[in-house]
């Protein structure tokens, strides 16, 4: 099972793509909790630092927009 699931699911945000049409993603602050969140459970320390990474790349480029 996905820990935290609902915190994706719940707060969610339509993009348009062209060739596919309108999809539902996770809203940026609720993929960087559920990283954050998921990272801490991991007992892989590479897994961890993954995680890490793909927050901080994240916030990075939410924060120039």
């Amino acid at each position: 099972p996905v820990h935290y699931l609902n915190l994706l699911l719940d707060n969610k945000v339509e993009v348009s793509l062209r060739d596919i049409g309108r999809i539902a993603l996770p809203s940026m602050p609720a993929f960087t909790l559920h990283k954050l969140l998921i990272a801490s459970l991991s007992g892989r320390r590479e897994k961890r630092q993954k995680d890490y990474i793909q927050v901080c790349a994240v916030a990075k480029n939410w924060s120039r927009n």
